[in-house]
């Protein structure tokens, strides 16, 4: 019984992000947000552009 309650929950849970393996990143997203107070959004829409290699910067 507490073995498939044990299971039920580590379902619930959810399997281990990617973003675990990347210590800089991580870092990074958690400092945006909590310090520079940005949005989760804003913080994913920066990286999706700096990542994007045909990403052409308006100046």
């Amino acid at each position: 019984m507490a073995q498939q309650k044990y299971d039920c929950y580590l379902k619930a849970k959810g399997p281990k992000l990617k973003i675990d393996n990347d210590f800089e990143l991580k870092e990074y997203i958690e400092k945006s947000i909590k310090e520079d107070k940005k949005s989760p959004e804003v913080v994913a829409s920066g990286i999706k552009k700096a990542l994007k290699p045909n990403y052409v910067r308006e100046q």
